[in-house]
């Protein structure tokens, strides 16, 4: 019986053992093929080949060369255009005038961004402001100077000898009231001429005062000198026989013609007053040195200011049991014939 099972198991053990031999001749479905390393000598070059359109992964994003152009659908209005970049071999000049150029942009497209360049920026231009219209300027010349000192000086030489008795009238005037009240009623029409006279040639003073003054901060309205003198002498003319002509209309008026006409012999007497005083200071202005002229300007402004007051404080004595009465009128007053002419002058100074 032991026999018997050694017999079998002997067959068993050749039975299996030429099955492994006829297995080893086969393909095994299952078996791994083993990888082959060769030598060193010969290493035979690798080549990858190249994918083809049915062994490619679907989900994979295919890349072109940087020197072909891609294509885009034109009719998607949401495509976005990248440029190409070819790949050039150029000198580095070449690339710096193509690096300049700008791609081009789909204007099909409607959510396409414009690229702003600022390589030129917008120069907005601005028009030249219009240069007023005024007169050239021309500096006063010695020989003007000359000439207009000499007529100034012969007209004052001529009316000190023939009304040598009237100036001392005025300036005793100039400093009483009540003398000044008593030469108000004495006088007529006969002997309000020289009165008139001295007023005029202290209204030409004053004008030309006002020229001297324009001139000197280069103020003209004229070419000519002797047009802006006349210019400035015919202004102050106007201002102050408009005054008269407007107290005489008020005196017309109102019931207060004797004490309007006092004021207004007053203004005369200070009128003269003030251009006699002029007169030297207009020779000191024309022709004092440059650093000198400013304060000679500063301080004939500041006597001039000196006798207006004391001309206003003389006037108020005149209509003061009116003024108690009538506050509001003369406010008026002062605002309209006293303050209006001078801010105006002032504000025709500054425009020119």
């Amino acid at each position: 019986m032991l026999r018997l099972g050694k017999h079998i198991l002997i067959l068993l053990s050749l039975l299996s053992g030429s099955l492994g031999l006829f297995a080893q001749q086969g393909n095994n479905p299952f078996e791994l093929p083993g990888r082959t390393i060769p030598s060193g000598d010969t290493i035979p070059e690798i080549s990858i080949p190249t994918a083809t359109p049915s062994t490619q992964n679907s989900f994979e994003q295919t890349t072109e060369s940087t020197t072909e152009e891609t294509i885009t659908n034109q009719n998607n209005p949401f495509e976005v255009n990248t440029p190409t970049i070819p790949a050039t071999t150029e000198s580095p000049d070449s690339f710096e005038n193509n690096a300049s150029t700008v791609p081009s942009i789909d204007d099909q497209n409607p959510f396409e961004i414009k690229k702003i360049d600022f390589s030129k920026p917008k120069t907005t231009t601005v028009p030249p402001a219009k240069k007023s219209v005024t007169a050239t300027f021309e500096p006063l010349s010695g020989k003007f100077k000359l000439w207009m000192t000499i007529l100034l000086v012969t007209i004052l030489t001529v009316l000190v000898n023939i009304y040598k008795t009237v100036l001392a009238k005025v300036y005793r005037s100039f400093l009483n009231d009540n003398f000044l009240k008593m030469v108000h009623r004495d006088y007529g029409t006969v002997t309000m001429i020289p009165y008139l006279i001295l007023y005029a040639f202290s209204l030409i003073l004053i004008g030309t005062f006002l020229f001297i003054i324009l001139n000197y901060y280069q103020i003209a309205l004229f070419s000519s000198p002797i047009l802006n003198l006349l210019a400035s002498i015919g202004a102050i003319f106007a201002i102050f026989i408009t005054k008269h002509f407007v107290l005489q209309i008020l005196g017309s008026i109102f019931p207060i013609s004797k004490e309007i006409e006092q004021y207004s012999f007053t203004i005369i007497i200070f009128g003269i007053i003030v251009g006699f005083f002029l007169l030297p200071a207009i020779l000191l202005i024309s022709y004092a040195p440059p650093n000198l002229t400013t304060t000679l300007i500063y301080g004939t402004f500041i006597v001039i200011a000196i006798i207006y007051l004391y001309r206003i404080l003389r006037s108020l004595f005149i209509g003061l049991k009116y003024i108690s009465l009538h506050k509001f009128h003369f406010f008026v007053y002062l605002c309209t014939i006293e303050i209006a002419p001078l801010l105006v002058l002032a504000k025709l100074a500054m425009v020119l």
